[in-house]
């Protein structure tokens, strides 16, 4: 609040639908799959202080498991008023969803930069084959990318969950716990957050980094959307 004026977001936000998987890949900086998916009062937590979401990224877990929270997303972002830029879904396409891509149709059409949303399929050595009749069905979609074909991933595996306890990660992480006055600017009734990223995950916990496993995500939260404002945790964590 500044005045009193309710301040609203610009930036990317991450939000973690769900921790299952239909897989289990050795190379996961995830980490062993949970039963748990977001609520949808999480969901609203975080997405009700923006008022233009530049990318919003729709994670897991495998987000085709929860296609009904893919679209309620979507759908909150419509209904709010919220200004989104594009969409972006990775999936491992071991199963097709419908829903999925109904609601990827509807995000496409409502973005104001429709060529930069992307569904997209995992394809490297760790994902098995099953991802193959997904893909060639995903691959008509307006907004389907091939960004996620990576014949040689190993090299690139972050150090984190699977991947760490198989000994197979190969770059370290940095997590930022705060936002460096550079790359944010605060002006009258709006924060535009520049090139940090904020990742909702599961639990409601924010981070400023995606590619943490769930293991350690505890370990690098700022606050979470449902005991605080996001908009207070994030006026909170300015360097």
């Amino acid at each position: 609040m500044k005045g009193n004026r309710i301040m609203k977001i610009t930036g990317s936000l991450v939000i973690e639908l769900t921790r299952r998987c239909n897989m289990n890949c050795a190379h996961c900086l995830r980490g062993c799959a949970q039963n748990l998916d977001i609520s949808k009062k999480t969901i609203d937590n975080a997405l009700r202080h923006f008022t233009n979401i530049t990318t919003l990224t729709l994670t897991g877990g495998e987000p085709s498991l929860v296609p009904d929270l893919i679209k309620y997303t979507v759908d909150r972002v419509m209904a709010l008023g919220i200004d989104l830029g594009c969409l972006y879904i990775v999936t491992n396409g071991k199963t097709y969803s419908q829903k999925m891509v109904n609601a990827m149709r509807r995000a496409y059409n409502y973005s104001y930069e429709p060529d930069m949303c992307a569904l997209t399929v995992s394809i490297d050595e760790y994902h098995d084959g099953t991802h193959r009749a997904a893909w060639y069905r995903y691959q008509d979609e307006p907004f389907f990318q091939r960004d996620k074909e990576q014949p040689d991933l190993s090299r690139y595996l972050i150090n984190e969950g699977n991947a760490f306890y198989n000994g197979i990660g190969r770059r370290n992480l940095k997590v930022a716990t705060a936002i460096k006055e550079d790359y944010i600017m605060i002006e009258d009734d709006r924060i535009n957050i520049e090139d940090d990223m904020i990742y909702v995950n599961a639990l409601g916990d924010v981070l400023l980094n995606c590619d943490v496993s769930y293991e350690n995500q505890y370990e690098y939260m700022i606050g979470n959307v449902n005991d605080s404002k996001l908009v207070d945790i994030i006026l909170s964590h300015i360097i």
